[in-house]
């Protein structure tokens, strides 16, 4: 923890600032002996440091494996073929557990090999990183991807970037310690865009780890905020770093709920001191938990008093979003009457409209988000500009099936760039 900690305080000592663009990343600065541009083809020779044909390997290899497993690939196998910065032994390291680094640690950054390397990346970087410093939490991605123009080495796309809390110039200054080395460029993209995943991966809001598999949806949501977690898996309960309680087959024991309060985890949330009013929770859950259980870990958070509630689903690899929703318990009833009324049981979804009384009840016969789109098609001019929408789930469906839910109503909550927050009825979630 120390060296990483050494890191940490040398990327913050360190910056990059805005410059002319060039066509691509060409050497601006002094260039060391055995450097070389990205078009140098590479051979079986070893340049600088860098063994050319074994990285040119390795960059095959990861553009023929599955996207999510090229992060541990790259980690494990760029070492191999190439004398890395210290800088960059820390990083893999730490992001593999030191798994293939032998017995001893690696070596401590060097401050000054760390400061040179992001120079090389970025010009002048010294000003963009005391100007993030001084700013806002939130934006710091955006600015350090502008700043240092790395939109030129064509490696990510700014807005995946910019979406992140916070992001490594890492990917980037690789790249071009690699080009320097004598690699060909095509190679050396290839391996920042997998360098790039591992950063996603390393500051992703949720552990893949812990065995969860989020929902997956190809949609714009809200940002993942920077709330206390909950996470439930198919065999556990934890709130931030403590596990609650244990789960079978995404269900939990009866011991652990007393009126569809979990105790444990009620207690948990009520330590929670100080909280600002506008601090909410964000839900990590299995998209196979099944909604009997999501109610009442959204029973346990309403009663904590915490009315601002998410669900992680999964937009990309290592990329993750929040769908909000709006806790509506047992036997409690908002005062305005829903404009949509969508049930979700076993065998799809049940779509009625308030404000076109004479349509009888739509079922699709399937829980794709495509199949409930199309039947609020069918809806959409007897709608309201900003309707109010209540879900009701039953107890068997899925945490997927409701976040597909929650992602066909977007169109609808949304009304530019404001978006309505849907109630979701638990009561019946408890209903045999």
């Amino acid at each position: 923890m120390r060296l990483h900690a050494v890191l940490v305080a040398s990327l913050l000592a360190a910056g990059c600032s805005p410059g002319e663009a060039p066509a691509g990343p060409r050497p601006t600065a002094k260039r060391t002996e055995g450097s070389a541009d990205e078009t140098k083809t590479a051979d079986d020779s070893t340049s600088g440091a860098c063994r050319i044909e074994r990285v040119a390997t390795l960059a095959r290899t990861l553009e023929e494996t599955e996207p999510r497993a090229r992060a541990q690939r790259v980690a494990l196998e760029l070492g191999k073929a190439c004398t890395l910065p210290s800088f960059a032994t820390l990083k893999l390291a730490v992001a593999t557990g030191f798994a293939g680094g032998g017995e001893q640690a690696p070596p401590r950054p060097d401050p000054s090999e760390w400061k040179q390397a992001y120079e090389r990346a970025c010009p002048g970087s010294h000003e963009v990183v005391t100007s993030i410093a001084h700013s806002e939490q939130e934006g710091r991605a955006a600015k350090l991807f502008d700043g240092c123009n790395f939109g030129r080495y064509d490696i990510v796309e700014r807005e995946v970037f910019a979406a992140r809390a916070s992001a490594s110039p890492l990917p980037f200054i690789l790249f071009q310690w690699l080009v320097d080395q004598g690699v060909e460029g095509d190679a050396a993209r290839t391996i920042a865009r997998a360098l790039e995943l591992l950063d996603r991966r390393h500051r992703s809001a949720v552990r893949r780890d812990a065995g969860i598999e989020v929902p997956r949806v190809s949609t714009t949501l809200d940002p993942v905020p920077r709330w206390s977690k909950v996470e439930v898996s198919m065999d556990a309960l934890r709130v931030g770093t403590e596990n609650l309680a244990r789960l079978d087959q995404g269900r939990l024991a009866p011991s652990e709920v007393t009126d569809h309060r979990i105790g444990r985890m009620h207690a948990a949330l009520g330590s929670m001191n100080n909280r600002p009013d506008d601090v909410g929770l964000t839900l990590i859950v299995d998209g196979r938990v099944p909604f009997v259980t999501l109610a009442d870990v959204l029973h346990t958070v309403a009663e904590a008093g915490l009315e601002r509630v998410g669900v992680v689903a999964e937009t990309g690899v290592y990329q993750y979003a929040m769908a909000p929703l709006r806790v509506v318990r047992a036997g409690e009833r908002r005062s305005e009457t829903p404009t949509v009324t969508v049930e979700i049981d076993d065998r799809g979804f049940m779509l009625t409209a308030a404000e076109s009384p004479e349509a009888a009840p739509v079922r699709t016969e399937d829980h794709a988000a495509a199949s409930l789109i199309a039947k609020l098609d069918a809806h959409r001019d007897a709608l309201s500009a900003s309707p109010r929408v209540t879900i009701v789930p039953r107890d068997e469906i899925t945490t997927e099936a409701l976040v597909q839910a929650l992602v066909a109503l977007r169109p609808v909550l949304c009304a530019g760039d404001e978006c309505s927050i849907p109630d979701v009825e638990l009561g019946r979630g408890w209903l045999p």
